[in-house]
């Protein structure tokens, strides 16, 4: 069963109307957008994300969420639960 699916992996291509795809999707895939806008992060949601990839346990995640919020109460910083 296994060398069957490598071989039919081998073989597939996008022409294959056995996939389904319509017109309109194999068209996107072989002309892919260059044009795209670049995306736009606020400093607040930045600190969430750096602390969320900083922070190794949901523990310290969560520590360091709150000292935040103790020294900067004005600043609506995504919990732990809410991961950005």
């Amino acid at each position: 069963m296994t060398a069957e699916f490598v071989k039919a992996l081998q073989g597939a291509t996008l022409d294959d109307p056995s996939m389904g795809m319509s017109d309109k999707a194999l068209h996107r895939l072989r002309n892919p957008p260059y044009d795209q806008s670049p995306v736009v992060v606020d400093k607040v949601t930045r600190l969430a994300i750096d602390l969320y990839l900083g922070n190794p346990s949901e523990v310290t995640y969560e520590t360091n969420h709150r000292a935040i919020l103790h020294f900067l109460l004005d600043v609506e910083l995504p919990s732990g639960g809410i991961r950005v």
